[in-house]
């Protein structure tokens, strides 16, 4: 799956080296849209619609669910968790606890941001239909700001299942990445286990954060096969 690049966990973390300047709200936010994206793997369009009720950090779910506004593949539903890789999560605490001391819970988590006299005022404006462009137009910008090649918002999905997918040890792990990324099957996967339980998806979610790594002569011949299924899918 050569041809598939992705965001590695390093790349992000140069992303959050990058200086911001006093008052550079729009700076700051998309620092935090870059940490989100790659610890949910949550689509562009979907990101882009989350309100602020979607997000619980305490809890680290995201409710992609379409009756609350969020934009999703197909209309799809599911509840998704964040990695648990604590200097990233910590950024987007941060900027989550900023955002609502400014707007209400209806307002979207990466919101639109007006300028006026050289003052930055984020707004609870509902985004646009192509908001997505925008965010990947300024997630570019702040690649280029770290001396790193630009990347499209999309390919921190990649690099949230290729990072998921190297900590994976069985296959139930590898279940639920898939299921984190909202894909219903992922082949071999399903040929033994069905779903897994919310709270067991939450589990192994939150382990993979911790870069355990695959113990040897632990099936990695079908883990390699699913990894590459799964990156697949992703294109899909």
């Amino acid at each position: 799956m050569g041809h598939l690049t992705s965001i590695s966990l390093e790349m992000v973390r140069a992303l959050m080296k990058v200086e911001v300047e006093p008052g550079d709200v729009a700076a700051r936010r998309d620092k935090a849209a870059a940490a989100f994206l790659f610890l949910s793997g949550a689509r562009a369009t979907a990101f882009c619609t989350l309100t602020l009720e979607c997000v619980d950090i305490t809890e680290r779910t995201v409710k992609q669910y379409p009756p609350m506004g969020v934009k999703t593949k197909n209309g799809k539903a599911g509840l998704t968790r964040l990695l648990e890789i604590p200097d990233l999560l910590q950024v987007v605490e941060d900027w989550d606890r900023f955002v609502r001391t400014k707007l209400p819970p209806t307002a979207p988590w990466y919101p639109i941001i007006d300028m006026a006299f050289g003052v930055q005022t984020m707004t609870a404006d509902q985004p646009g239909r192509y908001r997505q462009v925008r965010l990947t137009a300024n997630i570019k910008m702040l690649f280029k700001k770290a001396g790193l090649p630009p990347m499209s918002a999309h390919k921190f999905r990649h690099g949230h299942a290729v990072y998921g997918l190297k900590q994976a040890r069985e296959v139930s792990d590898l279940k639920a990445i898939s299921m984190n990324l909202m894909r219903s099957s992922i082949g071999i996967a399903d040929s033994i286990y069905a779903v897994l339980s919310d709270k067991d998806m939450q589990e192994r979610i939150a382990r993979l954060g911790q870069a355990v790594g695959v113990k040897p002569n632990d099936g990695k011949e079908n883990l390699a096969a699913m990894l590459r299924e799964v990156l697949a899918q992703l294109e899909a």
